[in-house]
């Protein structure tokens, strides 16, 4: 009987821009404790432009490589898929249109949900597959979050234009889980790693950093000092088990660069910037999440193929089939670009634009996908 293994899986996380302060130590609604959402709004910050709301695109096939990828909102509201291979970064694809201006991601793999603050309007959009773009209606503006599976974290603004307020989200409950008095959020967005806790960066101005936060639901964990320029820090995200930040073109030490945030048990330190495009919003990113199952001999199996070179600029070599194959090549939103036969152990990628797909390869036994660059 075939057997079918598809390494897909998703997950992402998002921004706008923030600010926060230090611990309160007399606020009453801190910890976990519920409280009543107002209304407010979010305009005199940088990056303010809104992010048109155009129609959804339908993804027949979303696919993604959760060591390697992530994604961005750019102002016209459309998620792009990137990769981060080899200390360099590849794609820039669009793959749904309509998103807020921040975006996150908490689901199952193969199941698309990016989800994200409508400011300046209250509220939550998500995206539903094959359903489109769909608003939760909540009483307050919500700017920057971050999300893994059901951990869901949001920014708030205070009295002033910054974000010194953290919400986490329940089904359709929000929380505050901590307000800040006299410092600030300095990079406009929230991380979460796999273990569900929120990884904040705090100044006591909003373009310098002083501190990481590190958060669960029941409030403040940990922190690192680090110190860094923050102007134009729009985004930050966990890609294989690393949190990086990406800096805009008004940042004076690392301009258009994704930067590695390297933690140790008791230190944080900024890593050695790659090249990123300008004028983002915010990033997400996905984990890969362990199977529950027995998948037995495909495991092995899987592990046993190899594609080489990858990016490759006219050919692909596959080597470890254990029987004749085929082959499909699909592009990021998940349309049929090429297929074949796999000969002698070549696939030519001569015909493709730049960019990055996914290859599927099939054989007697079994079927399991690779993502591919071609260059």
């Amino acid at each position: 009987m075939k057997k079918k293994l598809t390494l897909i899986t998703i997950l992402i996380i998002f921004m706008f821009h923030p600010t926060i302060g230090q611990e309160s130590n007399n606020n009453d609604n801190k910890n976990g404790s519920q409280f009543n959402l107002h209304s407010s709004t979010f305009d005199s910050r940088p990056f303010t432009e809104k992010a048109n709301r155009e129609e959804v695109q339908q993804i027949d096939s979303f696919n993604c490589d959760c060591e390697t990828d992530f994604w961005s909102v750019n102002p016209d509201g459309e998620i792009q898929l990137w990769s981060l291979v080899d200390d360099s970064i590849y794609g820039g694809s669009t793959i749904l249109t309509g998103a807020p201006n921040s975006i996150a991601y908490c689901g199952l793999p193969n199941f698309t949900t990016f989800y994200g603050g409508r400011s300046p309007d209250p509220g939550i959009s998500y995206f539903e597959y094959l359903v489109g773009w769909k608003e939760i209606e909540i009483p307050t503006v919500l700017v920057n979050n971050g999300g893994y599976l059901d951990n869901q974290y949001y920014m708030g603004i205070a009295t002033d234009p910054y974000c010194r307020i953290l919400y986490s989200m329940k089904g359709d409950t929000i929380f505050m889980i901590d307000s800040l008095s006299d410092k600030q959020y300095t990079v406009a967005d929230i991380a979460v790693d796999s273990l569900g806790q929120a990884w904040t960066f705090i100044g006591n101005t909003w373009d310098l950093n002083s501190n990481i936060y590190v958060y669960n639901y029941a409030g403040l964990v940990k922190s690192y000092n680090i110190t860094f320029r923050t102007q134009h820090a729009y985004g930050s995200t966990f890609i294989n088990d690393t949190l990086y930040i990406s800096f805009g073109p008004n940042n004076p030490n690392f301009a258009n660069t994704l930067v590695p945030v390297i933690v140790d048990e008791n230190t944080a330190q900024l890593g050695t910037p790659i090249s990123f495009p300008p004028y983002l919003y915010d990033l997400a990113s996905c984990r890969c999440i362990q199977p529950t199952v027995n998948i037995g001999d495909e495991s092995i199996y899987e592990t046993q193929i190899k594609v080489f070179p990858n990016p490759a600029s006219s050919v692909i070599n596959i080597s470890n089939l254990d029987s004749p194959a085929t082959y499909r090549i699909l592009d990021m939103a998940g349309h049929l670009v090429n297929k074949g036969n796999v000969k002698s152990g070549r696939i030519n990628l001569e015909k493709l634009p730049e960019g990055m797909y996914f290859l599927e390869l099939n054989t007697e036994n079994h079927s399991l996908i690779r993502k591919v660059i071609k260059q």
